[in-house]
């Protein structure tokens, strides 16, 4: 079964990010920091991570680079718009889903997924 890690600030987003993930029969994790994210993905080490970009405390792009550099080895999909795409992609994110997030989301994440196994 895949596992996916959400971190988000925003619990609501978190809580319908998770039951439509869960009905696509993925494990689900979810954390609203990004200090708190990146110690469940070492220790977990999830397949999928969704990385919300602006969060209180460490942002997601600081989250990222920790992660890529301690060797995290899974797909990071940035939360964000294509502005912060850019900066995300550079220090490891793989893509991106735009927030707000539409309603078939989860069809996005398989497909990158699979392309992400493929390469």
């Amino acid at each position: 079964m895949t596992t996916i890690l959400i971190i988000d600030d925003d619990a609501e987003l978190r809580e319908i990010v998770r039951l439509k993930l869960e009905v696509d029969n993925y494990q689900v994790l979810d954390t609203e920091s990004g200090e708190s994210g990146v110690e469940i993905a070492l220790e977990h080490k999830p397949d999928i991570i969704l990385m919300d970009i602006l969060m209180p405390g460490i942002s997601g792009h600081e989250a990222i680079e920790s992660l890529t550099k301690q060797g995290y080895g899974g797909m990071i999909l940035a939360l964000t718009n294509d502005k912060d795409f850019a900066k995300a992609k550079e220090v490891g994110a793989y893509d991106f889903l735009a927030k707000p997030l539409t309603p078939f989301f989860e069809k996005r994440v398989a497909s990158l997924w699979a392309k992400f196994n493929e390469e």
